[in-house]
């Protein structure tokens, strides 16, 4: 399925006499724009008056390339879940069914700010999906900060397809929900666990406390193989 064949099912929600140039168009440029490296919608418009005869040669009715205003006004108008939808169908037709590792994460937006109900601005976060192995994102969810990652991450996993996935979470998603939803969704998950949670963690830090690790062996416990348990160290040295 390419791409414009996707585009046809997003509602293009601009009136009739609006609609100089295409969804489709708006669409191409401005994804060909960021996989090139554009990072505003000046940008945008620039890529596309670089490349205007590509463009004119690959999109039908094509009428030029629209000005940086009128990628913003399509963008902002437009029902983003709907449009998440619709790319995630398209990352799938062309990476075909993901199995691997998944990196869950929480950043805040450099330089983006968002005006909240009182009329004061507060930094733009998102928690996204990242397949490692594709370099591609499966899907975002925005949070007004980082307490509410907790009950975004249930939401961003949900429609995912993260069968056959391990699924990687820093402490803050170490949640009953969070858990039940990756399982539900035949993904198998890799999840810190800090000392703030103490009953799990002491139940955890016991099962551990007969494991020598140097000598790989396991001191009391002669009934479970030694090959059950496995440990990897990391050493980050920083340099002057």
């Amino acid at each position: 399925m390419d791409l414009f064949t996707v585009l046809k099912e997003i509602e293009d929600p601009r009136r009739d006499r609006l609609k100089e140039h295409s969804l489709e168009c708006i669409f191409y440029i401005t994804i060909a724009a960021v996989i090139g490296g554009a990072e505003s919608w000046y940008e945008v418009e620039k890529f596309g008056k670089m490349k205007e005869p590509f463009f004119r040669s690959r999109i039908k009715n094509f009428k030029g390339v629209p000005s940086h205003d009128t990628f913003n006004r399509v963008f902002s108008i437009l029902n983003l879940k709907e449009l998440e939808r619709i790319f995630r169908l398209w990352i799938n037709e062309i990476c075909g069914k993901y199995r691997g590792v998944v990196p869950i994460d929480g950043k805040e937006i450099c330089g983006v700010r968002i005006e909240k109900k009182d009329g004061s601005f507060e930094s733009l976060r998102m928690v996204g999906a990242w397949a490692a192995a594709n370099g591609v994102t499966l899907g975002q969810e925005k949070v007004e900060k980082k307490s509410n990652e907790i009950k975004a991450i249930p939401k961003l996993v949900q429609p995912l397809d993260l069968e056959g996935c391990v699924v990687t979470i820093d402490a803050i998603g170490c949640q009953h929900k969070i858990v039940e939803t990756i399982i539900k969704n035949k993904a198998d998950f890799v999840i810190c666990v800090k000392s703030n949670q103490k009953n799990l963690h002491d139940m955890i830090k016991s099962w551990l406390d007969g494991v020598d690790f140097e000598g790989n062996s396991i001191e009391g416990h002669g009934h479970i193989p030694p090959v059950r348990y496995q440990v990897s160290y990391t050493e980050e040295c920083g340099y002057e």
